[in-house]
């Protein structure tokens, strides 16, 4: 029998010898491989952290990403069997390794954009502190919590798109603005004896009435809703107990009134009552008076000689049939309020009043006429306002001038004309044919 080969067996010899260098060669081939494969697997996971950039990330979260590196790499050292041989051990380990070294560079982007985002937030900080504004206690808390280090529980990132800041409180603004649309009241001159100079003076003192008290009511509630500065101010001032006693009296000393500490409306009013303009005092000699008097009415006369001729009439004849009508148009009845009460109502026909809509699905205005001025105006009444500073939905029986407009004097007169005197009846009466009718109407300027 021939020899195999494979075991080495020869028949002819004495005994049998077995060689076994050629499978233990290939078994130390493929243990060879098979190590080889696994340290290049092992370098591989070992070093993939080098892979990771974090260049660009906050300061403040170095310490997050360091923390989770070294916990991936003792994770790594205690399953490195698993790990290398997922056709062993299952590909648990490995996956779970693999997916830590994801979210630590979900973590570096996650820094990198809360970089980028704080320049933007610390840009629009200095903008607002340079310009005097204010940023609001809830945006401050929220850029905080930004800073915090991510691996802070109290860190939550703020977009800066939420970014906001408003203008701080400004009184001397705030007063021009609140008082420009407050009209003033002028006193009856009161005579008295001036004796440095030995002479009789009357005195007179334009103020603001305390009959105006709803009008800034209604306006200062209306600035609450708009001026965050203000309202600021006034919870401020809501804590200053010293200061609420002050204004507490300047609310009573104007309005008559107690102020309500819990109200922002009422502490609000009372601090807008306390930048009050002072009164304006002028004082007059009669002999002022007198010259004054005359220029004046030289001026009257020749305002007469042109109003007249413009409107055709005969140079005898002292009878305007429009301004005979819109006095006669007069009601008697004036309106509330200090200023209100200069402010005669007219009884015009709906076609008269209808002209001075500003929109045509508008009511029909109601049209006053000033008993100083004999100006014409589209009158507008101001919002009912409750306890707590809120609109009712209700009107008062007060002007507001913020929203009444004048009418100029030659529409209301083109109106007249084309709306009024057509009526044979009123024609017989502007033009004196009616019984009784003597008419002393002025022409439409006063002397103040």
């Amino acid at each position: 029998m021939a020899a195999t080969g494979l075991l080495g067996v020869n028949p002819y010899y004495k005994g049998t010898e077995l060689d076994v260098s050629k499978p233990v060669n290939l078994a130390i081939q493929l243990h060879q491989k098979e190590e080889a494969k696994k340290e290049a697997l092992d370098k591989y996971f070992m070093d993939y952290e080098k892979s990771l950039n974090p260049a660009g990330m906050r300061q403040q979260d170095q310490d997050v990403f360091l923390k989770k590196l070294a916990q991936n790499k003792d994770y790594y050292l205690r399953n490195r069997e698993k790990i290398l041989n997922p056709s062993r051990y299952g590909a648990e380990a490995q996956s779970e390794y693999m997916s830590n070294f994801k979210g630590i560079l979900s973590d570096i982007d996650r820094s990198k954009q809360l970089a980028a985002n704080g320049k933007v937030i610390a840009t629009a900080v200095m903008d607002a502190k340079k310009n005097n504004r204010t940023i609001p206690s809830d945006v401050t808390d929220a850029i905080y919590n930004n800073e915090l280090s991510m691996g802070d529980s109290k860190h939550q990132a703020f977009d800066p798109v939420n970014f906001d800041a408003y203008d701080k409180h400004d009184p001397f603004k705030y007063q021009q603005g609140i008082y420009s649309k407050i009209k003033t009241s002028e006193s009856m001159p009161e005579r008295i004896y001036d004796s440095k100079n030995k002479e009789i003076v009357y005195k007179t003192v334009n103020d603001i009435s305390n009959k105006s008290f709803g009008e800034i009511q209604n306006i200062v509630s209306s600035e609450l809703q708009k001026d965050r500065g203000l309202v600021d101010n006034v919870k401020a001032i809501a804590r200053d107990q010293n200061k609420l006693n002050q204004l507490a009296q300047v609310y009573k000393d104007f309005s008559g009134k107690q102020m309500n500490p819990n109200s922002i409306q009422d502490v609000a009013t009372a601090y807008t009552l306390a930048l009050k303009p002072e009164a304006q005092v002028k004082y007059t000699t009669p002999k002022e008076d007198a010259d004054y008097r005359r220029m004046q009415s030289l001026q009257d006369s020749k305002e007469l000689a042109k109003y007249r001729k413009d409107l055709g009439l005969d140079g005898s004849s002292d009878i305007d049939p429009v301004t005979t009508y819109l006095d006669q148009s007069g009601s008697g009845a004036t309106f509330a309020g200090d200023v209100g009460s200069g402010v005669e109502r007219l009884n015009l026909p709906q076609k008269v009043a209808d002209e001075f809509k500003k929109n045509k699905t508008d009511r029909t205005p109601i049209i006053g006429k000033g008993l100083n001025d004999n100006k014409f105006y589209s009158i507008q009444f101001q919002k009912e306002i409750d306890k707590n500073g809120k609109p009712t939905g209700k009107t008062t029986d007060l002007i507001d001038w913020t929203k009444t407009t004048e009418i100029p004097e030659i529409q209301m007169r083109s109106s007249v004309v084309n709306h009024a005197l057509p009526s044979n009846a009123k024609i017989a009466i502007t033009q004196g044919r009616a019984k009784g009718n003597k008419s002393n109407t002025p022409p439409p300027f006063k002397m103040k």
